[in-house]
């Protein structure tokens, strides 16, 4: 799957909490840059992600799952902004 460079951000901010600890970040949210239409897009292509990055892992005979459970938070914190947004119409 091809990410944008923000999307590729925005997916680690959400992801991961040393990303977000990261002065870079202090008093700002990657997500903010997104627009409804891209964080509607981003959600969508979230279960492809998850599927590609589990392919990926067991290719190199990693079995370890928790990739799920940090995509899936990042999918619900982007449902999240969604909603908050007010344009869960285009879901």
């Amino acid at each position: 799957m091809k990410l944008t460079e923000t999307e590729l951000e925005v997916i680690n901010y959400l992801r991961y909490i040393h990303v977000r600890m990261n002065k870079k970040y202090h008093n700002y949210s990657p997500v903010q840059n997104l627009s409804d239409k891209e964080v509607v897009s981003l959600y969508n292509k979230m279960d492809s992600i998850i599927e590609d990055e589990g392919s990926i892992k067991r290719s190199f005979g990693t079995y370890d799952e928790v990739y799920i459970i940090e995509l899936n938070g990042v999918k619900s914190s982007l449902l999240h902004e969604i909603y908050q947004r007010k344009c869960r119409k285009d879901i």
